[in-house]
């Protein structure tokens, strides 16, 4: 058994203290420790997409949507899904503030990931643009 203590709403501490088994105090530990550090890297950017080009993005039943999020570790979200407003505003907001809402797409994860899927949108919308 292991006995979790945190510290009251209003507390100033954010220490959490872990009794208990030392093997299993030790693994929840590293868990805890693994999970903060996931959370501290996470980041929501935004990338100007045409939403023209969103449909093809997406595809069918969201199978190539679904295939980029799995490919780069980050969340995608297209404007008009139900978790677009719940993700928050991204940090590069201002570099695309006369952009039309529309064409703005969130993406949100680790900063790395986050990084990668835009990479990846950018080139999609560059080899689906017309010549």
């Amino acid at each position: 058994m292991v006995r979790v203590h945190s510290p009251r709403q209003g507390e100033p501490s954010d220490e959490v203290r872990l009794r208990g088994e030392p093997k299993l105090v030790a693994k929840l530990k590293a868990e805890l420790e693994k999970t903060v550090k996931t959370l501290k890297d996470r980041v929501v950017l935004a990338v100007e997409v045409p939403v023209a080009q969103h449909r093809a993005l997406i595809g069918r039943g969201g199978q190539h949507l679904n295939a980029l999020q799995t490919r780069t570790g980050a969340q995608i979200q297209f404007p008009g899904s139900r978790s677009y407003t719940q993700v928050g505003e991204p940090e590069n907001a201002e570099d695309l503030a006369g952009v039309d809402p529309a064409n703005i797409v969130k993406v949100s994860g680790p900063r790395a990931a986050c990084e990668k899927a835009i990479e990846e949108l950018k080139v999609c919308r560059c080899s689906s643009t017309p010549s």
